[in-house]
């Protein structure tokens, strides 16, 4: 309480110190502005009379000179006695403001000092007021702290014996709502069992349908993909047979796990996924210079010398045209195998039964045609397993 009394008080004495100084800064003001006030009226005194001396001293000779200075000796003093009256109005007016000023500040200085003295009397008020409400609030606190006791005890001792009561009661009750609790317990767990058992079998049911339709799409997708990898690579063997390599890896990726189309895949050697098979095309160009060096070939012995192998050459050049016909040559010779695989080739476009002649030949000409024969069974083998593939994806969609 003392605290906040001397709160309260302390701004009064602050506003009033602070009016004091007030009243000390409005005199010293006041007698500032009478001396600046009188300096320059004699300020004006003389600058006039300097300049009626200097315009005398100009014109008017020592007789003159004499009648001028008497002169202002006498106008002197009439302005002295009027700056006298006017410096006594001045100081008369100077003064009867100061003397406002005192009284007002006065008058607020009783004023601050009235307050102060209000700000006193209601802080002691307010301090007793407190102290009584204290002294009070701590005599009902103890009054309602003793009945809070005994009503404790007593509402204690109540709940105790009521909890004894309720606890033989609740025993009772218990042991009866326990006993048809097991028994209802019993009744409904063998109803959920059945139900249980009943909706486990459906769940499996489901379970078994979504899984066959899930083999279903699965089948569907991978017969689309092996589709449209099969329409690829029959492009690509056709357009751009360089290519097949990646048709037949997605071929492959596509197939999964399926035995048939790994058999059929693997049958095709390595070399073609990496430089793809030549087409029928660059075959028959290229059959034209084989087929002249199997025949160059066959015409030599095999354990010919170089003279014997450039006369071969030679008749070979001057005998082409016999040897196209077929002429003198039996039907397992090499002549008759090359002019049969010639006719293949170009009449029926045969080129597997072409292949199958040439690979009747033996020793230096078939190993003269055995670069040719690689890449012709090279895209056989192709075109083979894309057949396959076709009819492994009919089967997939019948099933």
């Amino acid at each position: 309480a003392e605290e906040d009394s001397h709160a309260v008080v302390a701004p009064a004495r602050d506003k009033l110190d602070a009016l004091r100084d007030k009243v000390r800064r409005v005199k010293a003001r006041a007698d500032r502005d009478t001396d600046s006030q009188i300096k320059q009226i004699e300020k004006e005194l003389r600058a006039d009379l300097e300049v009626v001396l200097a315009h005398d001293l100009s014109h008017l000779d020592e007789d003159g000179l004499r009648q001028r200075v008497v002169q202002l000796v006498l106008e002197l003093k009439d302005r002295n006695r009027w700056e006298a009256l006017r410096m006594h109005e001045l100081t008369k007016r100077h003064t009867e403001d100061l003397v406002r000023k005192y009284d007002g500040l006065l008058q607020e200085q009783a004023d601050r000092y009235e307050e102060l003295v209000r700000y006193e009397s209601a802080a002691a008020a307010q301090r007793a007021a407190e102290q009584t409400q204290q002294l009070t609030e701590d005599h009902f606190n103890r009054v309602l702290v003793n009945k809070e006791q005994q009503w404790h005890l007593n509402a204690q001792q109540a709940l105790d014996r009521q909890r004894a009561e309720m606890a033989k009661e609740l025993e009772q009750r218990v042991a009866n709502t326990k006993s048809q609790l097991e028994t209802r317990s019993a009744e409904e767990m063998n109803n959920r069992l059945a139900a249980l058992n009943s909706l486990k079998s459906k769940v499996h049911e489901l379970q078994q349908a979504l899984a066959n339709r899930s083999e279903a799409d699965k089948n569907v997708t991978r017969v689309r993909d092996l589709s449209l990898a099969a329409i690829e690579l029959q492009h690509a063997l056709y357009r751009d047979p360089a290519t097949v390599g990646s048709y037949l890896a997605r071929i492959e990726q596509s197939a999964g796990s399926d035995p048939v189309l790994r058999a059929a895949l693997s049958s095709i050697p390595q070399r073609v996924r990496k430089n793809g098979v030549p087409s029928e095309i660059e075959l028959a160009q290229r059959f034209d210079t084989v087929y002249d060096s199997c025949y160059q070939a066959s015409l030599v012995p095999e354990d010919a010398s170089m003279l014997e192998h450039a006369a071969a050459r030679l008749a070979a050049t001057l005998t082409i045209g016999g040897a196209e016909a077929g002429e003198d040559a039996g039907p397992g010779s090499p002549k008759a195998r090359l002019g049969r695989a010639r006719s293949l080739l170009f009449d029926k476009a045969a080129l597997p039964a072409a292949v199958k002649e040439l690979d009747g030949l033996r020793g230096v000409v078939k190993e003269t045609a055995s670069d040719w024969v690689n890449a012709a069974k090279d895209r056989i083998a192709v075109e083979q397993a894309l057949l396959l593939v076709k009819s492994r994806i009919a089967s997939l969609r019948v099933e």
